[in-house]
């Protein structure tokens, strides 16, 4: 037998006139009907899905709604490989919510939307990974 053993009714009946003793010690105590054939104790078998299953489930149903979403078109082919941090980069760069002046003064976080680097124009994605003044030395390899 597998599982957990929990305390079943050994008596068919309680004591007439009630017991003596508290009900807790009363559940050890033999009495005069006592069933034979009644086990002790029995056998539970514990849950077939536990945490763990429910927990696999719910990835699951995450996923298909996930892969239903608009979102999932920008995001999809994003390199399995990266580290969580190099792909939260590469999200936010692709969604336009990197924490670039332009996302920064939508959200009233920043009093400009202007580039604070080069000054000449807003600081958006585009501006920033190509157009920017001050990273053209690092553009110039691409």
């Amino acid at each position: 037998m597998s599982g957990l053993p929990i305390m079943g009714p050994g008596h068919k009946q309680a004591r007439p006139g009630g017991s003596s003793l508290s009900p807790r010690s009363a559940m050890f105590q033999p009495h005069e009907n006592v069933n034979p054939g009644a086990p002790y104790f029995r056998w539970v078998r514990p849950p077939r899905c536990t945490n763990t299953c429910r927990t696999a489930d719910l990835k699951q149903e995450a996923e298909a709604r996930w892969q239903i979403s608009r979102r999932y078109a920008k995001t999809r082919r994003i390199d399995p490989t990266l580290s969580k941090n190099q792909t939260s980069i590469l999200i936010q760069l692709r969604t336009g919510h990197a924490p670039l002046q332009q996302h920064l003064f939508r959200l009233r976080k920043a009093e400009s939307a202007m580039c604070p680097t080069c000054g000449t124009n807003e600081e958006t994605v585009i501006h920033y990974l190509l157009h920017c003044l001050t990273w053209k030395r690092a553009h110039a390899p691409l």
